[in-house]
């Protein structure tokens, strides 16, 4: 009965290993990929059961797979839901600890359960077998051919979104930074077992590295190459050291077909070399933007560094730290930003912000612990033993090198495949030997563990009937949210209403969900109650178009000063500031307080000269003050020079400040770029009508009167013309 239960759990490891890569995550929603998790949770869940089945029947089986790190993780737990119960977003918190705490039960029902070679190679073959196959579906998808992904996508984006998505790799991670995560832990593992094979399976595995390396080039992920570099180079040397020439000889042929197959993949798609190249020198700015987040995430780690904020709820508190730590510098150091920001994209950080300094230690000391109980047995395995036992500490390190520049530990995959690693590290037959020597289990021990077995199964049934209930329940509240958003994506709003309010009964808790839907209800003009259920939100849920669409509603509903509050917080987050200036701006223009809003533009030109509002605005608001020698001074139509408008407007400057000849230069150059417009055609005629080309000047009126028949400054200008008016 045991070894039936054993088999039927090792089976239940297999399928999720599986079917977590496989399981699709939508790329339109920044949901981190709920249904694997509930999928994931569920699994585990019902596999809990059946191992407190098993220890009804072999009580010992709980302690005889006991590793040095299980007082570790049951401590990381503990803490984990310490910081739960202080959480400031205590419904989001339960949830993150029952995934935290699924993943500790999935390491121990391998630790349990795995204790041969064939079944620890059998889930290293499954985690390597995934991450050749997403490899092999990802190539072709960067190349631009129609997959399963676009049939998935198209019905919820618009054709030129679909267009705009295809070419990336997306996969079924939805995402091509959490694809690379997952293959940066994949590939050290293949290296190993390519280690342990000879003649064609050695080569056959070759390649798929190879594969599984051009698939990682292709995606981008600069964090995700490095984190690959350092693991396969901490296998490679430890190879040399054992075997040198058979190590460098897998080496040397492993690049030579990476560079064949990346210069096959670059011939027939030569843009793929040329994007790559513009990330690479992109990287700059990143690593700036990357900065600027981290020193926001000390700030959060400085006010809550023993508990933190809670599991969960970093996203919740990252925009207001960010503009706490924003408000003292200087505008154009951030106005830049235009990417909405709400991880740290370093796992470390954010787990610090979350579950406090203490919470992030028990994590490292984990992660260190298991490298170092590996490497310490590592001398005293055999040749093969060692290489997989490497390959497996190399993956380890990948990961965690990954998770330093990236969110490695939301993949579910890659989270679930490296608590299986660190948990087969303890498995293989060799290193359990070595770690608890056969020895005949006396009556003393097997009294102990019947008295463990019991606490344990109460706890257990429990916990599987909370982790199946809440993750039925984020299923639910998933079909509901992902119906009402992608009908929101195809502006379908009265009919996302209702999915909205089903979502919200489902999950009361959720600000995100209420966000959406106050958005919607604006969208809808509904704005008294859309921007009630955009106030409630702020409870549970921060970002920037929530004060966008707050604002927007105030201001519809004749409450500026309201209106104005919102759009401040919006641009001291710093992302597309410029933005929430120009509208705080347009609406003390509408007041009348015109110096306010004149100092407000050129705030927004001093950090953004080439934002077309508020170029077309001040200029407005100078010309009609009659100061068109400041408007020269000041406005600059060099950085918008895309926009043939700004060079009219700027000639219309010059015109009033008696500068005819460069005015017309200006005038000239607008309408080479858009014969259309009306602004330089008026502006022209005016000024070669007040330098004696009446006959021109009747040109350009009537052609604007062609374009625009009822526009009334050439209907005027051209009977004045006719009669010899000035």
């Amino acid at each position: 009965m045991d070894n039936l239960i054993s088999r039927v759990i090792r089976a239940g490891l297999i399928i999720i290993l599986i079917a977590l890569p496989l399981i699709y995550s939508s790329q339109t929603q920044n949901s981190f990929g709920t249904p694997k998790r509930a999928f994931f949770q569920i699994a585990v869940a019902a596999l809990l059961v059946l191992f407190s089945l098993q220890l009804i029947v072999t009580p010992g089986r709980l302690t005889s797979g006991s590793t040095p790190i299980d007082v570790l993780l049951l401590a990381w737990i503990a803490w984990e839901a310490i910081s739960s119960a202080h959480s400031c977003d205590r419904g989001e918190s339960m949830r993150e600890l029952i995934y935290s705490a699924s993943t500790v039960a999935f390491f121990f029902l391998i630790t349990r359960n795995v204790g041969e070679r064939t079944q620890a190679l059998s889930l290293i073959g499954v985690i390597v077998a995934m991450g050749v196959i997403e490899a092999s579906y990802g190539i072709p998808e960067r190349l631009g051919l129609k997959l399963l992904y676009e049939s998935r996508v198209k019905e919820t984006l618009s054709q030129a979104e679909v267009l705009g998505v295809r070419g990336s790799i997306l996969g079924t991670f939805g995402n091509a930074n959490q694809l690379a995560s997952y293959l940066s832990l994949t590939c050290p593992l293949l290296l190993g077992i390519i280690s342990t094979c000879r003649g064609f399976r050695r080569a056959l595995l070759i390649v798929c590295l190879a594969v599984v390396l051009t698939c990682l080039i292709l995606t981008g992920a600069r964090g995700s190459w490095i984190a690959v570099l350092a693991g396969l180079s901490l296998f490679t040397v430890w190879g040399a050291r054992r075997n040198r020439r058979a190590a460098l000889r897998v080496a040397g042929f492993t690049l030579l077909l990476l560079a064949l197959l990346f210069m096959t993949v670059t011939h027939f798609k030569p843009q793929i070399a040329h994007e790559l190249a513009g990330r690479l020198r992109g990287s700059f700015a990143s690593l700036n933007y990357r900065l600027l987040t981290w020193r926001a995430s000390l700030h959060m780690i400085a006010h809550h560094p023993l508990l933190g904020s809670g599991p969960g709820t970093f996203k919740l508190l990252f925009l207001p730290t960010l503009a706490d730590y924003l408000r003292g510098l200087d505008p154009l150091s951030y106005w830049g930003l235009t990417e909405k920001m709400n991880e740290p994209h370093n796992e470390y950080l954010q787990l610090a912000a979350e579950t406090g300094l203490p919470g992030l230690g028990f994590l490292l000391l984990f992660c260190g612990g298991t490298i170092c109980v590996a490497l310490r047995n590592l001398r005293k395995l055999p040749s093969s033993e060692g290489f997989l036992s490497v390959a497996l500490i190399s993956s380890l390190a990948a990961v965690m090198t990954d998770a330093a520049t990236s969110i490695t530990f939301h993949v579910v995959p890659t989270r679930v495949a490296l608590w299986a690693v660190a948990a087969i590290l303890f498995s293989l037959p060799s290193v359990s030997r070595l770690r608890h020597p056969a020895e005949p289990q006396g009556n003393a021990s097997r009294a102990i563990s019947r008295l463990a077995v019991t606490p344990y199964l109460v706890i257990s049934l429990i916990f599987s009937y909370i982790t199946i209930s809440s993750s039925l329940r984020d299923l639910v509240f998933e079909y509901y949210f992902k119906i009402a958003t992608n009908l929101t994506h195809m502006e379908i709003y009265r009919e996302a209403v209702p999915f909205f309010q089903r979502a919200i009964q489902v999950m009361p808790s959720s600000g995100q969900v209420k966000f959406y839907y106050g958005s919607t209800l604006v969208q809808l003009g509904r704005y008294a109650e859309g921007a009630a259920a955009l106030e409630e939100s702020k409870n549970n849920f921060q970002d920037i178009y929530l004060f966008k669409n707050l604002g927007l509603a105030y201001e519809r509903l004749g409450q500026p000063e309201r209106a104005v509050e919102q759009y401040r917080r919006w641009r001291e987050m710093g992302i597309a500031s410029n933005e929430a200036n120009n509208r705080i701006a347009l609406i003390r223009l509408r007041q009348g307080r015109v110096r306010e809003a004149e100092d407000l533009f050129k705030e927004t030109l001093r950090v953004r000269p080439w934002d077309w509002i508020a170029y077309s605005s001040l200029g407005a608001i100078l010309l009609d003050g009659g100061r068109a020698e400041e408007a020269v001074r000041v406005l600059n139509p060099a950085p918008l020079w895309k926009i043939p408008e700004s060079c009219a407007l700027y000639g219309t400057a010059l015109l009033g400040a008696g500068r005819f000849a460069e005015a017309e230069q200006y005038f000239l150059r607008a309408l080479s770029a858009d014969p259309r417009s009306v602004r330089a055609r008026n502006n022209l005629g005016v000024l070669y009508y007040k330098t004696g080309k009446k006959d021109e000047a009747v040109k350009q009126w009537e052609e604007v009167l062609r374009l625009e028949p009822n526009n009334p400054f050439a209907g005027e200008k051209l009977k004045a013309a006719r009669k010899g008016k000035n």
